[in-house]
């Protein structure tokens, strides 16, 4: 038998089944199954979309973490400026523009055993979360940085949490959200 045509031994998927004395057109076997470079592109794509997973999540949540307590450091120099007028009172405009540049509704501070409401702006009594940023866990922060994405946009919360200046006395704070 002469050797095949170099063409006719270089295409793998053709099957040739003859008896002999027979002649029949070649045959094609369809692929069922995916090639190499197939799987291994799935394999790629998958193994990416699982590390930007692992990436995206604990960055968005260290994201909100920092962001809480930027608002915390906010609010504490805040109440420092509330604490340091005379009689402890201040008027109406100073208040509301203090609470504004600090982004938040109210600053209340714990001294001793008792927590002492510095400044609160009128608002609503009802707070929709709380949030302890002091002994709060990895697992905690990443599904509170989450649940912002399904939370509707007028919510209230409360931050308890040490801002660094002063780590003995925690401070509270009221927020809402807009945009």
């Amino acid at each position: 038998m002469p050797a095949p045509p170099l063409e006719n031994w270089a295409k793998s998927a053709v099957v040739n089944h003859q008896t002999p004395g027979e002649e029949r057109e070649p045959r094609r076997i369809s692929r069922t199954v995916a090639g190499l470079s197939t799987k291994v592109l799935l394999l790629t794509i998958v193994f990416v979309m699982v590390a930007e997973v692992l990436v995206f999540v604990p960055s968005v949540s260290n994201f909100r973490r920092q962001w809480l307590m930027e608002r915390l450091q906010a609010a504490q120099i805040a109440s420092l400026a509330a604490e340091a007028a005379p009689g402890g009172r201040l008027p109406a405009k100073l208040r509301d523009e203090l609470l504004d540049s600090a982004k938040v509704k109210a600053i209340s501070v714990k001294r001793q055993d008792a927590r002492v409401l510095i400044i609160e702006m009128d608002m609503p009594e009802d707070v929709d979360g709380s949030y302890d940023l002091r002994d709060a866990s990895w697992m905690t922060l990443i599904a509170d940085a989450l649940m912002v994405y399904v939370a509707p946009d007028d919510r209230i919360i409360r931050v308890v949490g040490e801002p660094g200046f002063t780590p003995a006395r925690p401070l509270t704070w009221s927020w809402k959200r807009v945009r």
